[in-house]
């Protein structure tokens, strides 16, 4: 089991009793404002699995954010193995973020994901982490430049082309190792 910590947060694996708050987070139309729409509960589910299977393949995926000092479940955050159309085709490392809304705008996005970084680049030995979102998306582009990701370009997601949120920004940092 991975858990990391910061000053205000522990990262700790997703557990089948985070379900409900999981769902309550994926079902909440301002936090899904960026993607073509909330999650059903079986859309929760599905992500779910798909995190338990890329634990069991990888060791880590994306973690359940805890603030320490209410022990409640605010998000996710974590590393999330991708292939999708911007990366060419091949396999790449994308972190990504979501937290309860009246969690935002306290750096806790930025808290959460530098210590998913340290973790990408000391212990799972990673070259690079790639992170995209949507053109419209500044807070999470944002926290991308807080956490030192540079621009490498916009594209457009066919996956999105019928949406408002088809364009999309992707940035990426490097392991100064």
């Amino acid at each position: 089991m991975t858990m990391l910590e910061t000053d205000r947060l522990i990262l700790r694996d997703l557990q089948e009793s985070d379900l409900p708050a999981l769902i309550a987070l994926n079902q909440d139309p301002e936090v899904m404002q960026y993607f073509p729409k909330p999650y059903s509960q079986a859309e929760s589910l599905r992500l779910y699995q798909g995190i338990q299977d890329e634990v069991k393949a990888y060791g880590y995926s994306l973690w359940a954010v805890e603030e320490k000092s209410s022990q409640e479940f605010i998000g996710l955050v974590g590393l999330h193995h991708s292939d999708l159309q911007i990366f060419a085709g091949k396999e790449a490392v994308e972190i990504g973020w979501r937290l309860r809304k009246e969690f935002w705008n306290h750096g806790y996005a930025t808290e959460a994901a530098q210590a998913c970084l340290d973790f990408a680049f000391q212990q799972a030995g990673l070259s690079e982490v790639y992170s995209f979102t949507s053109l419209l998306n500044l807070p999470s582009q944002k926290v991308m430049q807080k956490l030192g990701l540079e621009f490498v370009k916009e594209l457009i997601t066919k996956k999105f082309q019928h949406s408002p949120i088809y364009r999309h920004v992707l940035y990426r940092i490097k392991s100064l190792h």
